[in-house]
């Protein structure tokens, strides 16, 4: 999983194109996703716990709300409504512990959804209420605190920053999942003056202006994760790729300085030739990359395998030549280099020998910034798109120097 850092910094790079995007036809946009603060501003206005005609103030309250908790074969906005015309007390009773402070919120929403289930039983399969549902009152009765929410498009926003988002469990549980991972982007957005200038400027036109950016982070989720262009979200995917790419660069380079001594002694006896047959004759375990793969005999061979090619090179960058030789605490002479993936492993590259490659930190650095590319199929390798021939090579089978 890649740290808070880079899920941030993805999400605010979401936000740049997220801004462009709205202000390339604001009026379109305001036009096109404005309903759900005019259904925030509508439900506030009317919606009253203590109201004598609990039915009639409730269908006042959702009447702007289609979009949003009724669409297609989805439809617990209907149902709630015969509910409440049938036992309106009931539901006006299960609305009050809902929105009361006994308890966590989850159980609360657990408690709102099976009571009505149980006391409507005939209806049960065909009435939808799930945390989805339930969220869009919790947020707008009360939005300072909660954020209306959408498993699938929450989902595959998470996917595209980098977050580790995982939903299991009751309704109440799902619900938490997904409002720890809204209530860290609200966090965000609220700290991008873009984005609340653009956010601003949506919501002129209605009379709900969404203070605490409740709404508009749902807004932001939703839109980025399934209604912007593919060309928006093929750049941003770059953009985002990059990041993640220099993240796990960084891992690497740390897993080089630490690699234990008994590795680097194990290695350092080995002859020339049982190297060469060792580096070239390595299987990768398990898939190519997985954050849960990483058990200590993985993470032992692949080490001992980017040993090998470093000793290979002489712990020599293979493009400048550059050697780092040190003195380590307990005496001894080490010297130090990277052990690079040609083929990043977020790409599905291993530690191959044909694919690891040694480098000093400054060209690891160009090639994580994309200053140095490499196409192996064709035994290319170039720095700012001119052709480059390498330092050395004692083990790369692809490439050829003209």
């Amino acid at each position: 999983m890649i740290s808070n850092y880079i899920v941030e910094k993805n999400i605010n790079d979401y936000v740049t194109r997220f801004s462009k995007y709205v202000l390339r036809d604001p009026e379109f946009y305001k036009k096109d996703e404005g309903y759900k603060y005019q259904a925030v501003a509508t439900f506030r206005k009317h919606f009253d716990l203590n109201a004598h005609d609990f039915a009639g103030m409730l269908k006042r309250a959702v009447s702007e709300t289609r979009n949003l908790i009724e669409s297609g074969s989805y439809y617990p906005r209907k149902m709630l409504l015969i509910y409440t015309d049938r036992e309106p007390e009931f539901i006006r009773k299960e609305f009050k512990k809902l929105f009361s402070k006994e308890g966590s919120v989850y159980d609360r929403m657990d408690g709102f959804i099976n009571d009505i289930n149980e006391h409507f039983p005939q209806d049960k399969k065909q009435s939808y209420f799930d945390y989805r549902f339930v969220s869009f009152f919790l947020a707008a009765y009360q939005p300072e605190k909660y954020i209306h929410v959408k498993s699938k498009e929450y989902k595959a926003f998470a996917g595209m920053v980098g977050y580790n988002l995982i939903i299991a469990g009751a309704p109440g549980q799902r619900y938490r999942i997904l409002l720890e991972f809204a209530d860290l982007i609200r966090g965000i957005l609220k700290a991008n003056q873009e984005f609340r200038k653009v956010h601003k400027r949506v919501t002129e036109p209605f009379e709900y202006k969404d203070p605490s950016l409740s709404w508009g982070t749902d807004d932001f989720i939703f839109n980025v994760a399934r209604r912007l262009g593919s060309a928006f979200n093929e750049e941003a995917k770059r953009v985002i790729k990059r990041n993640v790419d220099i993240q796990q660069n960084k891992k690497e380079e740390l897993e080089d300085m630490l690699v234990e001594d008994k590795i680097v002694e194990i290695e350092g006896t080995r002859s020339r030739e049982e190297l060469v047959k060792l580096a070239h004759n390595f299987k990768p375990i398990g898939k190519p990359y997985t954050e849960k793969e990483g058990s200590y005999r993985v993470r032992q061979d692949n080490a001992a395998q980017k040993e090998r090619i470093k000793i290979l090179e002489d712990y020599s960058c293979q493009i400048c030549g550059f050697t780092l030789e040190y003195t380590t605490e307990d005496g001894k002479m080490r010297k130090f280099a990277h052990a690079d993936h040609i083929v990043d492993k977020s790409n599905g590259g291993t530690e191959e020998a044909d694919n690891l490659w040694v480098l000093c930190p400054n060209c690891h650095a160009k090639k994580t910034l994309g200053v140095i590319t490499v196409k192996p199929i064709k035994g290319e390798i170039r720095e700012s798109g001119k052709m480059l021939h390498l330092h050395h090579n004692n083990h790369l089978s692809w490439y050829m120097k003209d």
